[in-house]
This record gives structure tokens, sequence and C-alpha cells, in this order.
């Protein structure tokens, strides 16, 4: 995990060393594994754009593409809450959600506003169940994710989820 330093996570893609390789972010609440194992996919945008070995090296990314049948895939990465990037990841995930909803909102159509406001609440239950990577409730405050199930008195719970 040497590479780690050089990642960050942005809401349209992962910068290494200065180079974004775009992407988008999907969560799933169900899998073909497991019928309750959250997890979240990151697409790569092109079929151009692999990702390098710094990424490779952290995650496992799935490419399936079969030049001899003219099959193309593009790279994508599935993640569960025992990635040790989970939360770095999630966090990217809801900025993609709050850019999308910001994008849906300022359109200003009814449609697009009833999107914005699915969107934004979707994302305030993702944040709720599955943000800190952990089965107990949670809730971000500012840049950091409180697990409420852990060493808080009633009256905190009561603080954070008010």
């Amino acid at each position: 995990m040497k590479n780690v330093e050089k990642i960050r996570y942005m809401w349209n893609g992962i910068k290494v060393d200065g180079k974004l390789y775009k992407l988008w972010y999907s969560f799933q609440t169900q899998s073909y594994q497991n019928d309750d194992n959250p997890h979240i996919t990151m697409f790569a945008t092109s079929y151009s754009n692999r990702f390098p070995t710094e990424i490779h090296d952290l995650f496992t990314v799935r490419n399936d593409t079969d030049s001899m049948t003219d099959y193309f895939d593009k790279d994508s990465i599935t993640l569960d809450r025992t990635h040790p990037e989970w939360e770095r990841v999630t966090a990217a995930y809801i900025k993609q959600q709050n850019h999308r909803a910001k994008m849906m909102g300022r359109r200003g159509d009814t449609y697009s506003l009833q999107v914005e406001a699915t969107i934004n609440a979707e994302t305030e239950i993702f944040k709720t169940k599955y943000a800190a990577g952990t089965t107990g409730p949670c809730k971000i405050i500012g840049n950091e994710t409180v697990n409420l199930s852990l060493n808080h008195s009633e009256n905190e719970i009561a603080a954070f989820t008010s």
C-alpha cells in the first residue's frame, strides 16, 4: 500500500501523480455474490483511459476486453467495506452525488429539481448507513465521519442526529 499517498480521489476520477483518470462511481447494496454486501464500483469513462500500475497495486482492476472477438471493455474496480480505501472512495462518491445534484438544480425545470431532491435524499441515506465503513449508524460532520454507535453518550448521539 505504499502508493496510497500518491492517489487522490476526486468527484470525477482518481488523480495519480497529478494526472486525472476520469471515472464515475456507482453504489450498490447487493451483488451477485451476496445479497447484503454494499459496494462501490468505479468505471473508467473511456476505453483508452487505462488505470496506471499504482491503481492496479491498490485494487483489483477488471477489464474483459477480448480483441479476438471485437469485444472492448473499460476498466472497472469494485470494492466493499472491507477494503482499506473504502472511506476515501465513499467520500469521493458523496462528492460526485453532490455535484450531480447541484448540476440538476441549475437546470431549474420540474424534472431536474425532482432528480436533485432524489439524489440529495439518497446521498443522505448513504452517508447515514455506509460512509464510515461500519455497520453502525454514522453521520458526516464537516469532513469527519462520526460512527454513532461507538463510545458516544445518548446526548452526543442526539446532537449528531438532530
